[in-house]
């Protein structure tokens, strides 16, 4: 055999080793903790944020919504076993095998004999019977077959030695995977390779622990290499090295022996027991090279040491990784006890080997570690003989410990494969067996609380949690603890245990937030805060998290959020930062200075956080001078399937409608809202009848308050007994103020005027309050100039201006040619605002009266402003507000100009819109009367018609009905004409 041709397999083997290594590296460097890792459950908080103010006829109050604040609460995941881990741990052995199998065919006739018997032994520990393949002939006839195979193979590459190791290596690769492929394909148990591996688990860890001893002699002989591979001879200090670098090996065993087996950590920074063992190992390959001389006897090629060297290493390395995975401490902690003890037995008895042999050799500065296994006065078997009853001396001071944790491994591995397969009770007899082998240890203890929550016995998991806390110490274990703490309400066990957690993880941001949050459990809000400011000062992987927590409890505290605790929300924020602070920014009527930020939404399908973004954005894009518009963004979540959400989301849409001026789509939504979701809840009609209040539509506000007040919306009583009071119903309007009094609404004082001015027009007082009442029970009994000097008693122009803007609407229904002359009183008397100006102008146009302003009025973003000014220039073009949705002057007005420009399908829509929104205006009806009888459409008249007798009074009625047979009367006629 050449040397060529075994690079490509020798490098192979190096990675595969130094892979391992690094995957080693990288299970300590990453703690349990984060590999077994966390889920975050959400706490949905609602707080009361202001919405609105709403102003009219002496009414003002806050009109109160909901932000939603998320509290994210960390949950442990359960210990999780992914096939993946047993399959590549099962590649590595199928190629660990071939290089094994292949190198002891080139050992003489016993040695080989004695390997080869390993193996089967191996072999017959993966129970293939269990397969049940060729069972009808044998339950063992699979694995004869199997062992034969072998058998035969390598017995003839022995008698063969002319054939290359490459070959044979390939051969055993080869025969390993169609073994497993067999396997696979014939086995009913797609997951026989995890049972496999299980069972034969105690074997490999005993192969492991061999590898463990073998190569901890390597350390001394590397530092032997160190001290003297660059000595010429002559003078020098490599004596003085040698027991320099010796000393420092040494007392790094004997602080890794004092930490490991006592449990005495000075915080002292030293080399673990499995770096050590990595740097033996690699160490171990240039020793393994030194002996071939040594172990002569038994080879038939210098190069088979060499292959079953890094045979056993790829399977002692892959071994204990594979058990890193798997969070198997107790088969580590036995691993890590092995290293020490072997370390420190070998470390000690060649020390006295290499200075006994090689003392003057040092002394003269020549390069001792060529020398190293050819000593001239204790031979290197016997010496590691000695080592190896030091070895056994350390193991018996300290009980054999490693055995029982590997015992209590290969009880965990059982429970493990159990756990897999669905057997939970007899995964936990196994798992008790393991914690009774290895007390504490957290795979047991921590198996055993996750089967007991399935289970449902809280009491014996909790136990189990304790157990395992205490004993490796995880924080998912006092997470798991502190939660049933939490379900059985003893919320200050609870908090105990976690602080406890956190004394043991200071640097635990997860304790952290959950101990703050165990605080708001009780109420104890500045300790809530206190422990979420900390776990944010750590300044780790979930500090955004902590951060909106810390901004959700301030908000529900009321308390002032120190400004570090606040960002610019953006597309990198987190979803709870973005929830929280609008929620902030809602409670303190604050407008973002920030847009929509759809990457916080991005999802087809949405959470209850995206969902709580959207909501609180919208409510907070009210408050803005100019609201975004996310309508569309909202209709677009709306109509993929976010059923669970709808609520949520068609208010968010309706209330961006109302924002941005769209007061037709924000009936829609709300009469949605209610028809969905109503039948409980009178909020949305509450709203609903507030906005028709303000646009002076006194029936639907009437109808719509009513509703919401017999749903116990008991905002809605005051602004209902307003509209009474206008629509001239005084029982109503008395029985509604009495409650209002009940509620304090109104004052002892109050009561008595509304009784006085609901028997009498005359004044009591001349107080603001007087000639308020007095209009508001008696304006139709008043003349004009009575009704002007009441207005000058009101100081508050908001007050005057509602209370005129009321009569005119009256005066428009009742008497329209009354109109100019109060006008022209009014005018005289006090100066008039855009706004009053504007509707004048409305008014006068509902009611066919000639508009007497002649002058456009001042600019202004108000719609009413815009739509009289329209009116006053006499514009040909169409005027489209959807903000004028309510006002009766502008449903006039458009259905008029869409019929005039024989746009009849939007005129249908308008009409039927408007009716279907508002059904109690008189005008609505008729406008959708005039749209559809002209057009032929008399069924869709004929059911409007039907449905008016229910929602308007006799007079109403009257005209309606009067009006649907004219127009049917000139259908008919023009009709005849065509004929």
């Amino acid at each position: 055999m050449t040397k060529k041709s075994f690079k490509p397999l020798h490098n192979i083997s190096l990675g595969i080793l130094i892979a391992n290594s690094i995957v080693l590296c990288i299970l300590y460097l990453v703690s349990v903790s984060e590999r077994v890792g966390w889920s975050t459950k959400n706490i949905i908080e609602n707080i009361k944020t202001p919405l609105f103010d709403f102003e009219k006829f002496g009414t003002y109050f806050n009109i109160q919504g909901d932000s939603f604040l998320l509290i994210e609460e960390f949950k442990a995941l359960p210990l999780d076993y992914s096939p993946q881990h047993y399959s590549i741990y099962g590649i590595i052995l199928i190629f660990s095998f071939a290089i094994y199998l292949s190198s002891i065919s080139g050992l003489t006739k016993i040695y080989h004999a004695m390997f080869f018997g390993v193996f089967a032994l191996l072999i017959g520990t993966f129970h293939f019977e269990n397969l049940h393949i060729l069972h009808q002939i044998h339950d063992k006839a699979f694995t004869a077959l199997v062992l034969m195979a072998f058998l035969g193979i390598s017995y003839y590459f022995h008698v063969n030695q002319h054939i290359s190791f490459p070959k044979r290596f390939f051969t055993f690769f080869i025969l390993n995977i169609g073994i497993t492929l067999f396997i696979q394909y014939f086995t009913s148990n797609k997951l026989w390779f995890i049972e496999s591996i299980t069972y034969c688990l105690p074997s490999l860890s005993i192969i492991t622990l061999v590898f463990v001893i073998f190569s901890s002699m390597a350390i001394p002989f590397g530092i032997l290499f160190l001290a003297t591979f660059k000595n010429m001879g002559g003078s020098g200090d490599s004596f003085k090295h040698f027991i320099f670098f010796y000393v420092v090996y040494l007392l790094d065993l004997l602080y890794c022996y004092v930490v490991i087996y006592y449990q005495q950590d000075f915080q002292i920074y030293y080399l673990t027991p499995i770096i050590l063992l990595l740097i033996a190992t690699f160490v171990g390959l240039w020793v393994i090279k030194q002996q071939e001389e040594l172990f002569a006897a038994g080879l038939r090629d210098k190069s088979t040491l060499f292959w079953i060297y890094i045979s056993g290493a790829i399977i002692g390395l892959s071994t204990i990784a594979f058990h890193k995975t798997t969070y198997d401490e107790s088969f580590i902690s036995a691993t890590e006890q092995m290293v020490v003890v072997s370390m420190l037995g070998f470390g000690a008895i060649f020390l006295i080997y290499i200075l006994y042999n090689f003392y003057d050799v040092l002394k003269k500065n020549l390069q001792v570690y060529k020398v190293a296994f050819q000593p001239r006065n204790v031979d290197f078997l016997s010496t590691w003989g000695v080592g190896l009853l030091f070895v056994f001396g350390l193991l018996f001071l300290n009980s054999f410990k490693p055995y029982k944790h590997i015992k209590a491994s290969y009880y965990n591995n059982l429970g493990d494969l159990e756990y897999i397969n669905g057997q939970n009770f007899l995964a936990e007899s196994y798992f008790i067996k393991g914690s009774t082998h290895h007390f504490g240890n957290f795979h047991s203890s921590y198996m055993l609380g996750q089967i007991a929550e399935m289970n449902k016995n809280k009491i014996v998991a909790s136990v189990a949690y304790k157990n395992a806390y205490k004993g490796e110490q995880l924080e998912q274990a006092y997470i798991k603890s502190a939660s049933l703490e939490i379900d059985k309400n003893n919320f200050l066990e609870a908090i105990l245990v976690l602080k406890e957690g956190l004394n043991k993880y200071p640097k635990s941001e997860i304790i952290a937030n959950n101990l703050g949050l165990g605080f708001l459990n009780i109420n104890e809000m500045d300790s809530a805060l206190f422990y979420l400011n900390y776990g944010i000062d750590l300044n780790r992987e979930f500090t955004k998290t902590l951060k909106g927590n810390y901004i959700a409890i301030s908000t529900l505290a009321k308390n002032e959020i120190d400004k570090k605790h606040l960002s610019e929300i953006s597309d990198q924020s987190s979803i709870i930062e973005g929830v929280n602070q609008m929620a902030l920014l809602n409670s303190e009527m604050i407008a973002s200075a920030q847009n929509f930020i759809p990457e916080l939404v991005n999802d087809s399908i949405l959470n209850g956080d995206e969902v709580s973004y959207i909501y609180n954005y919208a409510l907070n894009n009210s408050l803005k001078d100019q609201p975004e518009d996310i309508s569309s963004s909202i209709l677009k979540y709306i109509n993929l399937n976010n059923s669970d959400y709808k609520q949520q989301l068609l208010f968010a849409y309706g209330w961006t409608q109302k924002s941005i001026g769209n007061q037709k789509e924000f009936l829609k939504a709300f009469k949605e809202l209610n028809s969905r979701y109503g039948t409980v809840n009178g909020y949305y009609n509450f709203l609903i009848g507030l906005e028709a209040l303000k646009a002076d539509q006194y029936i639907l506000a009437e109808h719509k308050l009513t509703e919401a007040w017999k749903l116990g919306q008991k905002s809605a009583i005051y602004p209902l007994a307003i509209t009474y009071s206008i629509l001239g119903d005084k029982d109503k309007s008395i029985q509604l103020f009495e409650f209002c009094k009940k509620l304090n609404i109104i004052e002892e004082s109050d009561m008595k005027l509304i009784h006085h001015y609901v028997k009498t027009k005359s004044l009591n007082e001349f107080s603001e309050k007087d000639y308020f009442y007095q209009l508001l029970f008696n304006y139709q009994l008043m003349n004009d100039r009575d009704i002007i000097e009441s207005l000058k008693g009101l100081s508050i122009i908001s007050n005057r201006e509602d209370l005129f803007s009321m009569i005119l609407h009256d005066r428009s229904n009742n008497s329209p040619q009354s109109i100019p002359q109060l006008i022209s009183l009014f005018d005289k008397q006090f100066d008039i605002s855009e706004d009053l100006n504007a509707k004048i102008v409305t008014i006068q146009y509902e009611s066919n009266l000639p508009i007497h302003q002649k002058e456009i009025l001042k600019e202004s973003t108000s719609s009413i402003v815009e739509f009289a000014n329209h009116l006053i220039t006499q514009d040909t073009s169409i005027y489209l507000s959807d903000n004028l949705f309510l006002n009766s002057s502008y449903q006039k007005y458009i259905i008029h100009q869409l019929v005039k420009k024989d746009k009849d399908q939007d005129a249908f829509n308008w009409a039927s819109d408007a009716v279907d929104l508002n059904p109690y205006s008189e005008l609505n009806v008729s406008n959708y009367l005039q749209v559809t009888i002209p057009k032929g459409m008399k069924d869709f008249a004929s059911d409007i018609l039907v449905e008016s007798e229910y929602n308007l009074d006799e007079k109403a009625t009257e005209r309606i009905n009067t009006l649907y047979s004219d127009l049917i009367e000139d259908y008919n006629k023009k009709i005849n004409t065509w004929n």
